[in-house]
């Protein structure tokens, strides 16, 4: 189970990298439809709890909850492929970050 200083890990780091950008979202696995927030600036990234609160231009707060086995890989290199099951890829032109089985997205 992810604990909470891993939440706030995840928020610090996807913050440097994503925040002030305008990030390209895919849903892999098709269970998240990422249209609502594509073409929009990715404002902030915070954990609250064992929350995470993405803060997109204009657009409501997307709210991450990874339960029991969610968990975010990063990717130096955006042009690595999905794994199977990812529901969520947010990707700039330097990293990519791909969420795996959260309770909540």
């Amino acid at each position: 189970m992810p604990e909470g200083h891993l939440i706030h890990r995840y928020a610090r780091e996807q913050h440097a990298d994503l925040a002030g950008r305008v990030p390209r979202l895919s849903s892999p696995q098709g269970r998240f439809d990422p249209g609502p927030y594509a073409g929009r600036t990715l404002r902030a990234v915070e954990a609250y709890g064992k929350h995470l609160l993405y803060h997109v231009d204009d657009r409501p707060v997307l709210h991450v909850h990874l339960g029991m086995r969610g968990l975010w890989l990063r990717y130096d290199d955006p042009a690595v492929p999905p794994r199977a099951g990812v529901r969520l890829r947010l990707a700039t032109d330097a990293v990519a970050y791909d969420l795996i089985a959260p309770i909540r997205c």
